[in-house]
């Protein structure tokens, strides 16, 4: 899990336009514990217990910055930018009787910059439409590489970006 903590700061230019600044710094915290018991072999091999259990923490910074725009009481729009956050996890404590990241090793997984965008619109006195469309650069992102088939890929890149849109409705029952 990711637990981030920001620091912003918003300035209203005036009652229609105001604009965000801040910060915020990532720590990236996974856990990693399987494991699987091997037996009853044709063979009559004895039982084979294979375990992996480590951790891996890490810790990155980035920039936020953000615009809202209202030119009247029905419209808004807003636009949002995240910066990409460098992380490097570091292996620790690993107790498994298999070594599958040694401790100590790095394990490269920034989180990439975001744009995000949307618009609200206050259709009637008690109903408001708004749609949001967001644009993860993840290829700009360091995630280091995969092997396929003795092949490597830069596995941001074999990602690709992505993005996400949505649409939702506001119905205010009483004042």
């Amino acid at each position: 899990y990711y637990l981030t903590v920001p620091l912003q700061f918003a300035y209203a230019v005036n009652d229609q336009l105001s604009f965000a600044v801040g910060g915020r710094c990532i720590m990236g915290i996974n856990s990693t514990s399987a494991g699987i018991t091997i037996g009853n072999s044709a063979l009559g091999a004895a039982n084979t217990s294979i375990g992996v259990d480590y951790k891996e923490n890490a810790t990155g910074f980035g920039g936020v910055i953000g615009v809202f725009y209202q030119p009247n009481n029905k419209l808004g729009l807003s636009l949002h930018y995240e910066s990409k956050v460098k992380l490097d996890f570091e292996a620790k404590d690993n107790t498994g009787n298999y070594t599958l990241i040694a401790d100590g090793a790095k394990n490269r997984r920034d989180l990439p910059a975001t744009l995000c965008s949307g618009v609200s619109y206050k259709l009637t006195e008690h109903l408001t439409g708004a749609a949001d469309f967001g644009y993860c650069f993840q290829k700009n992102a360091d995630w280091g590489t995969i092997t396929y088939k003795n092949k490597s890929y830069d596995a941001s890149d074999a990602a690709g970006d992505s993005y996400t849109a949505g649409i939702g409705f506001n119905w205010d029952a009483t004042k």
